[in-house]
């Protein structure tokens, strides 16, 4: 059976995406068991939304672009019932493929575009929370922070700070609490690399700060997202929620003693929350303010105590490290 996705992270919702999925849902209607109808998040051409891809069941696939919910018919009938190809509307024609693309290993954004981001189940199916409890179940802390370290992971909100030193910081500091934050708040103009992360894979995200809360000893997360991204705090919550009934989240995590909990945080937007000691005193209900360092949040953070901060993209990376290794992740 073919498989419709439908791209659905707010670039797609902005240009339609929801019209035409409900389009291809009364298409449903008319020719039950024709097709499976899914919703993904950001498939990455966001310049041809709303883009569908229609998958075989061999795994190959064709992508639909400035898909209209007018064409949603034509597209039922001819490339989906009658198997043919409608050249005009491809979003990559055969002939126009980019070679430099070839060579790309796609890490963070390995499912995003691919899975439902609102199933824990397809995460799952793709190796999804395999990571944690390696970790959890068969590594030390300091054994998960010397492959972070080994890695090469360096911050990606901008600072480049080496991912693991930091976390090491965190563990050897002083306090009887710890936290993990996850920076959620993208404040550049234009710049929506950490949304479509959250839009079109969460469960990474969320795995990669349980990682970390083991590797650092913490117990307790915030995510801090601003209030301008409720598809990604809407997915966020949805995660959260399913994780919490498959116990990734919650007490005694894959049978261990281990205890992690996140919470999100919204944001009011304001740009200097994008600093992390502005970002700790907004999530304290605070004026969002920058702070003079020392001490630096590794040592006194949230509520003055030790708090490790990485924005989307960097724990969303730490998942596949924890799989496949620190060497394999420097190799890139």
């Amino acid at each position: 059976m073919k498989t419709v996705k439908v791209g659905l992270g707010t670039c797609g919702i902005s240009a339609g995406g929801e019209k035409v999925y409900k389009a291809f849902q009364e298409e449903l209607k008319e020719h039950p068991n024709a097709f499976e109808l899914k919703e993904t998040g950001c498939i990455g051409m966001c310049y041809s939304e709303v883009l569908i891809e229609i998958e075989n069941g061999s795994g190959e696939s064709v992508l639909y672009g400035e898909v209209t919910p007018e064409r949603v018919g034509e597209i039922v009938e001819k490339a989906i019932l009658s198997d043919q190809t409608i050249d005009d509307w491809l979003a990559v024609k055969p002939d126009n493929k980019q070679n430099f693309l070839d060579n790309q290993t796609r890490i963070v954004l390995r499912n995003c575009g691919v899975i439902d981001p609102g199933s824990i189940d397809e995460y799952i199916a793709k190796g999804g929370y395999e990571a944690s409890k390696k970790a959890l179940t068969t590594m030390s802390p300091e054994e998960v922070i010397d492959d972070v370290i080994k890695s090469g992971l360096k911050g990606r909100g901008g600072g480049g700070f080496p991912t693991g030193v930091k976390w090491n910081f965190t563990r050897k500091a002083k306090g009887d609490k710890k936290y993990i934050i996850c920076n959620a708040d993208e404040g550049d103009p234009g710049a929506f690399m950490d949304r479509s992360v959250l839009e079109g894979d969460p469960n990474a995200v969320l795995e990669g700060m349980i990682i970390a809360g083991y590797a650092i000893g913490s117990d307790a997360a915030y995510i801090y997202c601003r209030a301008e991204y409720p598809k990604a705090i809407a997915r966020l919550r949805q995660a959260i929620a399913q994780a919490k009934k498959k116990n990734f989240l919650g007490d005694n995590i894959f049978g261990t003693d281990f205890t992690f909990n996140i919470k999100i945080k919204e944001g009011a937007g304001a740009f200097v929350c994008g600093e992390e000691t502005a970002l700790i005193a907004s999530i304290e209900g605070k004026r969002g303010m920058q702070k003079f360092r020392p001490p630096i949040p590794a040592n006194s953070g949230l509520w003055n105590k030790p708090t490790n901060i990485n924005n989307v993209e960097t724990f969303a990376n730490v998942p596949w490290i924890i799989l496949n290794g620190g060497d394999a992740y420097a190799a890139y």
